[in-house]
């Protein structure tokens, strides 16, 4: 019988050690080239399921081997980082003192939602509006001219208190799909920036904030082209996951987000490419990147700059809010040249299929 319990511990240990090593590739997923290992690169939208399942193998083996809990252990040291980047725990904010505002939000469309009247409020213009935000920087910026749906006079209307905004058309194709910046200060230049993708796309703004010169980046990095239906499969197989309906829906799963994955990150370098020219100047680079903290666009990206909610953020931070698909992937990143003072995804607003991010920021000295 004694044998039959060492023989048990000793597949349980196996089993452990399997995550172990599925939990180091998802936390060091961020530097595999999707294109050269699409479905690993996709590894880091797992890493907290696999370091949630090490913390039960760690406490059992507290109880059953103590010794066999050291194996669990290391896995968690050495991915200490990637912890921190999915689920900063951070108490307090920066000084007091005079700071800039910033907002990103994925406003789904916006045309398709109801028109901004005085006795039937658009509840995402009217969120902004009472934000308190300096900067709003918005993906999927789409307006109509039919006065049945939500189009530029509402909009201006609604955000008076903007008196600065430029669009820039995310390609040349007739799409009305547009990046939009909204400012309390004035917009000296827009421009977008220059990859393929029919819906997708990125844009620089430049503003002159109290004689300063900043530089924001509003992004919409390539979507994961995830249909009606595989949006469904993927919800049932969170729900009642089994061996069946993984054969069916993981494998197709994974390789379209590996797809995607591969063409965000080309896009990602030529977004960094442009981010390289401006480190010198305050810079801000925002929006919907369609992938995790530990993917290999956001490393791209964030290199050498700071996540504003891995500063000053706390908790998972989701700010996709629907088919149970439980990511952040909006995000506020800015280099030295800035202070971050707080950070929030703010899920108190549901009326996009995103949760708005908001940060404080102060110019260094």
């Amino acid at each position: 019988m004694k044998k039959v319990g060492t023989y048990i511990l000793r597949i349980i240990l196996l089993v452990n050690i399997a995550v172990i090593v599925l939990l180091l590739i998802a936390a060091y997923s961020s530097y595999l080239s999707p294109s050269r290992f699409p479905v690993l690169s996709c590894f880091g939208l797992a890493y907290m399921v696999f370091f949630a399942v090490n913390i039960v193998f760690l406490l059992f083996w507290v109880f059953a081997r103590p010794l066999y809990a050291l194996a669990s252990l290391a896995g968690i040291i050495f991915t200490f980082g990637a912890l921190r980047q999915s689920f900063p725990v951070n108490f307090g904010g920066g000084d007091e003192g005079r700071s800039l505002k910033v907002l990103s939000y994925n406003v789904m469309g916006l045309c398709l939602q109801k028109p901004h009247k005085d006795d039937d409020r658009n509840a995402v213009l009217d969120y902004i509006a009472a934000s308190g935000a300096d900067i709003v920087c918005m993906q999927e910026y789409i307006l109509s001219t039919n006065q049945h749906f939500l189009n530029e006079d509402d909009v201006l209307r609604a955000l008076e208190m903007y008196p600065y905004h430029a669009t820039v058309q995310l390609n040349y194709s007739g799409n009305p799909n547009q990046l939009a910046c909204f400012s309390k200060y004035p917009i000296i230049g827009s421009q977008r920036i220059d990859y393929d993708s029919a819906n997708n796309g990125s844009a620089i703004f430049t503003l002159s904030v109290d004689g300063d010169t900043v530089v924001v980046i509003n992004n919409h990095l390539e979507s994961n082209k995830l249909t009606a239906a595989d949006k469904a499969a993927y919800a049932s197989l969170v729900d009642s996951p089994s061996a069946e309906r993984i054969k069916e829906n993981f494998f197709s799963l994974v390789g379209k987000l590996a797809d995607a994955a591969a063409i965000r990150a080309e896009q990602a370098r030529a977004v960094r490419a442009v981010m390289d020219e401006h480190l010198h100047q305050p810079l801000i680079v925002c929006g919907d990147f369609n992938d995790g903290p530990l993917s290999y666009a956001h490393r791209v990206l964030n290199d050498g700059m700071q996540d504003a909610f891995t500063r000053r953020g706390r908790g998972l931070g989701i700010s996709y809010n629907e088919n149970k698909f439980f990511f952040r992937i909006d995000n506020i990143l800015v280099n030295d040249e800035w202070e971050v003072v707080s950070c929030k995804v703010d899920d108190t607003i549901e009326d996009s299929d995103h949760y708005p991010i908001i940060a404080e920021l102060r110019l260094a000295d």
